[in-house]
């Protein structure tokens, strides 16, 4: 009876791809139950911790981010390069399938396309 359940049970979460209530279900019926090991000595264990997560205090990159975001800003940058034409833009927007989903900011392929 129990295991009629349990395998109903799995074949419905299957079906709906809900795959947390089959990790569940299955932890069940194997009785697994999660193991959490922590050192015996707790401050030797918060003292880990501690360095693992200050490893990203260390360096100050602050210096360095300044620099990238003037470089990003202030010096030429690929977009001084590009000139794009009105026919170039109706050629692409000709290609333009109708029936695809919509297309920046929600527009609809044949509003794109009627507008080519």
């Amino acid at each position: 009876m129990c295991k009629r359940v349990y395998k109903e049970n799995l074949e419905d979460q299957f079906g709906n791809n809900d795959c947390g209530a089959i990790w569940k279900t299955m932890a069940g019926i194997c009785e697994k139950r999660a193991q959490l090991s922590i050192d015996e000595n707790v401050s030797k264990y918060a003292n880990r911790l501690n360095d693992f997560y200050f490893r990203f205090n260390k360096y100050d990159f602050q210096d360095k981010i300044k620099e990238e975001m003037e470089g990003v800003f202030n010096g030429p940058g690929p977009h001084d390069e590009y000139i794009v034409s009105e026919d170039e833009v109706a050629c692409v927007s000709r290609k333009v399938n109708e029936r695809k989903s919509s297309g920046p900011y929600g527009l609809k392929g044949w509003i794109l396309k009627h507008c080519s």
